[in-house]
């Protein structure tokens, strides 16, 4: 019939956006949307604590050990180093854990197994709020908790001005 679309028979006029997708599209798309749904995303992360206990210049995000046998601490995403604690801190994007593993420096991570981490890691992190000190410990299985240790960052010694 005139008028009619060949997708789902609705005339012209009152056409959603659905309809204007064939079938295979729509399934596509929402196959798509689905699978991103599920993927961990943050708008937060830790970042590592400086000398004096705050996060300053220097600092960089961490993440748990990707080998976690016989280390304690954070693994820094840039520099590899071993950071005790780490401060959450907002990022104003949101990342996923493919964001997280395209970022770090270590050549012989397990692409499969850190995926599943950090994931993991990602999820963790919602449990805390932003400006907590976070700590890390393994067990001998390599899973990791994360521990509170305290509710902010500690304070400058500085002087205020008069």
């Amino acid at each position: 019939r005139a008028g009619e679309s060949e997708v789902d028979g609705r005339r012209g006029g009152d056409r959603s956006s659905e309809s204007t997708l064939s079938r295979p599209d729509w399934v596509c798309s929402a196959v798509r949307l689905k699978k991103y749904s599920e993927m961990s995303a943050t708008k937060k992360m830790l970042s590592s604590l400086g000398k004096d206990g705050q996060p300053g210049r220097g600092s960089e995000f961490v993440i748990p050990h990707l080998k976690p046998s016989a280390q304690s601490g954070f693994l820094g995403i840039k520099s590899g180093k071993t950071h005790l604690s780490a401060a959450m801190t907002y990022i104003g994007k949101e990342i996923t854990a493919d964001d997280v593993i395209d970022r770090i420096q270590q050549p012989n991570a397990d692409s499969e197994k850190a995926k599943k981490l950090v994931e993991e890691f990602l999820d963790r992190l919602q449990e805390f709020k932003v400006g907590n000190v976070v700590t890390i410990s393994y067990d001998a299985e390599g899973s990791f908790t994360l521990k509170l240790k305290s509710s902010r960052p500690a304070t400058s010694n500085r002087k205020s001005l008069p």
